[in-house]
């Protein structure tokens, strides 16, 4: 959590010493790993909702 805190702190110095593509480049992995988790996670929730049922 601490290292989360100092990184939101620090974030436009990193952004800064970081250039543009990279900045971007980032945003888009990130962007990736969360439609990845929602894509998991949405079969998941259906299944759940019909077991509800039976």
């Amino acid at each position: 959590m601490s290292v989360c805190t100092v990184v939101l702190i620090l974030a436009e110095k990193i952004q800064q010493w970081l250039s543009e593509r990279v900045v971007t480049a980032f945003e888009r992995l990130m962007g990736l790993v969360l439609v990845a988790l929602s894509v998991e996670m949405i079969p998941t929730g259906i299944r759940t909702f019909v077991h509800q049922f039976q």
